[in-house]
């Protein structure tokens, strides 16, 4: 081994034998130690479900608690079916991609909030308009507002693309604009004294009339070439909040008193007048087809019906008035923007029922179906990720991101869109129906006077119980500044048996300077994550001058045993990232160990032996860890191909030799240094199955082991190599980052490894639109706590 593997040590600052000797020494009372309990969700439990060992569902409810979360007040469809948009209460509209439910692009006026939205005919562009009556254009492909008109003085409700003419827009200032948005001129005024705001527009399928619904309770026709108003219908319901118009004209409206009413068009005479709803008739839409018809009220309920009949369907759900509807592209789904802070999408054709609901905070996202699957935001603010979305029972919350091993589902709103069967498994429950609950935890630590003075900190004994509420207990994992502790911490473990049953376990831990977090969490036999319980402890350590040491073991691949895997960049990235982080270490780190593996050393027994050996790092150290060459999914694990991996396609032989994701989830959990960074980039290597599977797999891995990690693509996608760069297009963007331009939040010469991954995470497209490469999505995932890693001054 020795060998094989280099290892390079350079020390600004020795420690004395003695003075190490001291520190063992040392007695308790030259401590500072403070203990303080931080109580980060509701921990109360269901009494009854404890007492007597229940071992029933129990219904949840489902709850936003993102402070960033707002009514959504729009949602529209593009003609070519690759797109929809929505509008949140917080300002921004949002882009979505229906092939992989994944958000693309957030969209925001400068100084201004968007509270309307509009595709263009061809799907290019996106039209949005805002609270203070701007209209702004935005290229999809460039992700740039393209033109911009002050239309109107007041809001814009409502905009629509003309052919060959221009953009229409109503606002409640009381005007109808038809514009020519690239040039700014106001081509045609359509305008009525005293008929109030403007709360809805369409246009007839021939393209030559314009209706518009109106505050003062009346439907007004217009000629869209002169702009006369040539017909005016009274609705004799209040206010006309929303109108379509089908293939034949039959005109539909929306009306404050509930009623909706329809008229033909070419005749004024009424079709149909039904009172549909309890409260204004905020939405309305008729299916592309022109055979139904669909609405939305302040009564928060949905009617579907046969254009012209009476209501045949009921959607309930929403929580809040519907302020905007609309068909998917085939007529399958129903989409819906409500104040209670959702966008659904119904099933409401096959189901008749509610398929996903849509929760937009300010950058994060998140999907939930009423099972309970979910995809959206990892990472970031508590209140701008997938924590911040919780299901509630009593007194306690389960944030969706605790059930992640059995329902989390990349790309999930792509599939529900496609008609996709979501569940592959009988035995999970639908967690709208209830769910078993997992374990009540319970942690407490050791007094000061038990404990005992070590070289790399003041040992603590910590008392971790869990309690069966139900769902049983299957494993509990201590975190130690949100990096999981290996089995080696544990010291004993105590099953009890008679009801409730629990589970006991004692961890032995060494206390860092400052604050120390210690978090327990426990799982139920269905792997749905307890609610955690956290005690924060204060150390002061006597001696400051403490050694920090980082270590970085890099990986890479070129020349395989197999010469057909062979690689072009691996081993140049593996050196140069581990070249990057030496560089710019010495003001970070006092010592700088490396481990070097390449070609034909990166075998599967050598690179197991370097990551075992870290098993004793302390706590107190930093380690980054680069892998380079191909990798390869199969049945929910992610494989690195080592050198001696001939046949990755062989199953059996991938499984054998093969370094799985289950197998570095240990392996990380077991590493001693608390500040962990992991990263991969690897090629896929093999046939392709279902997109974003890879996600799902470091997100475990990230999560359970509590590290940082970053990967280069998803499961569909080659990792990017380009001669012209000399790099992958990961490690490019990665190395950029080290040496400076990931110095962003704040900028202060300091590089921290969640401004790494940041950077990491918005470099990328912004080079595959550069160099024209195939779409990679970088798989970024931050669970640790950060640090820094660089540091770029002088």
């Amino acid at each position: 081994m020795k060998n094989l593997i280099k290892i390079t040590i350079k020390c600004r600052y020795l420690f004395s034998i003695v003075a190490v000797a001291a520190i063992f020494f040392l007695t308790v009372s030259d401590y500072a130690i403070a203990f303080r309990s931080v109580s980060r969700a509701a921990v109360r439990s269901i009494k009854s479900a404890v007492s007597q060992n229940i071992k029933q569902a129990v219904k949840p409810s489902f709850n936003v608690r993102s402070r960033y979360s707002k009514s959504m007040l729009s949602i529209a469809f593009s003609r070519n079916g690759q797109y929809f948009a929505t509008v949140s209460g917080n300002g921004s509209a949002q882009l979505w991609d229906v092939q992989t439910g994944q958000k693309i692009i957030n969209l925001r006026h400068a100084n201004d909030s968007i509270v309307s939205v509009a595709f263009s005919l061809d799907s290019s562009f996106i039209a949005t308009g805002s609270k203070k009556g701007v209209i702004s254009l935005w290229n999809i492909d460039q992700n740039k507002i393209q033109s911009t008109v002050s239309a109107h003085s007041a809001l814009i409700s409502s905009m629509i693309e003309v052919p060959h003419q221009g953009w229409l827009t109503a606002s409640a200032d009381g005007g109808i604009r038809l514009i020519d948005i690239n040039s700014g001129v106001i081509k045609r005024y359509f305008y009525v004294n005293g008929g109030g705001a403007v709360f809805s527009i369409t246009v007839n399928h021939k393209g030559d009339r314009l209706i518009s619904g109106h505050d003062d309770g009346k439907i007004r026709i217009w000629n869209l070439f002169t702009g006369q108003n040539t017909m005016t219908i009274d609705g004799k319901g209040g206010a006309v909040y929303s109108t379509d118009i089908s293939s034949d004209d039959v005109l539909a409206a929306g009306l404050d008193n509930g009623y909706v009413k329809l008229w033909n068009l070419h005749t004024g005479r009424k079709i149909m007048f039904e009172k549909r709803h309890d409260a204004p008739v905020r939405a309305l839409a008729i299916s592309h087809d022109s055979t139904y018809i669909a609405t939305g009220s302040d009564d928060n309920s949905i009617k579907i019906s046969l254009l012209g009949n009476n209501t045949e369907m009921t959607l309930a759900g929403h929580e809040g008035s519907i302020n905007s509807i609309c068909f998917n592209n085939d007529n399958n789904f129903l989409l819906t923007a409500s104040s209670d802070k959702t966008s659904r999408f119904w099933s409401w054709r096959k189901e008749k029922k509610e398929a996903a609901r849509l929760v937009v905070m300010r950058e994060g996202w998140a999907v939930v179906t009423p099972e309970g699957f979910f995809d959206g935001t990892l990472d970031g603010d508590i209140d701008d990720r997938l924590e911040s979305i919780q299901w509630t029972v009593g007194n306690s919350s389960f944030s969706v991101d605790g059930f992640m091993e059995r329902y989390y589902e990349p790309a999930l709103l792509g599939q529900v869109l496609q008609g996709k069967s979501i569940f592959r498994d009988e035995a999970i429950e639908a967690i709208s129906e209830g769910f078993s609950l997992p374990p009540l935890m319970k942690i407490s630590i050791s007094s000061l006077s038990e404990s005992n003075a070590g070289a790399n900190g003041n040992k603590v004994h910590v008392v971790v119980e869990a309690v069966d509420q139900g769902g049983g207990i299957n494993e509990i994992r201590l975190y130690h500044n949100n990096k999981a502790l290996g089995d080696s911490n544990i010291q004993s473990v105590i099953q009890k048996k008679d009801k409730p049953a629990g589970q006991t376990k004692t961890y032995k831990i060494y206390l860092l300077e400052g604050i120390n977090f210690i978090k327990a969490v426990g799982f139920s036999n269905n792997r749905i994550e307890s609610v955690p319980v956290e005690k924060s402890v204060e150390f002061t350590y006597p001696q400051k001058e403490i050694e920090t040491t980082l270590h970085v073991v890099s990986i890479g691949i070129n020349k395989y045993k197999n010469p057909a895997l062979d690689l072009n960049f691996a081993v140049p990235d593996a050196k140069n990232v581990l070249e990057g982080i030496e560089q710019l270490h010495s003001k970070v780190f006092d010592v700088f160990n490396f481990y070097e593996l390449y070609d034909g050393d990166a075998t599967l027994n050598n690179i197991n032996t370097v990551l075992k050996s870290l098993s004793v790092l302390p706590p107190q150290d930093t380690l980054v860890i680069y892998f380079a060459g191909h990798g390869k999914t199969y049945e929910n694990n992610w494989y690195f191909i080592p050198y001696d991996l001939y046949q990755p396609d062989n199953h059996s032989e991938l499984v054998k030799k093969g370094i799985s994701s289950s197998e570095l989830i240990p392996m990380m959990t077991n590493v001693g240094a608390q500040r962990v960074l992991l990263l991969l980039d690897s090629c896929k290597s093999g046939a392709v199955a279902d997109a974003f599977e890879n996600q799902k797999v470091f997100a475990l891995l990230s999560r359970l082991a509590g590290i940082h990690m970053g990967a280069a693509a998803t499961k569909e996608q080659n990792a990017g190599e380009l001669k012209s760069l000399g790099h992958g297009l990961f490690t490019y963007a990665l190395l950029k980052g080290i040496k400076g331009d990931a110095d962003k939040q704040p900028v202060d010469g300091n590089i921290t490894v969640k401004e790494i991954l940041n950077y990491v995470k918005i470099e990328m497209p912004a080079l595959i639109k550069k160099y024209g490469t195939p779409h990679q999505n970088p798989v970024i995932n931050s669970r640790g706590m950060d640090f820094r890693i660089a540091d770029t001054r002088n």
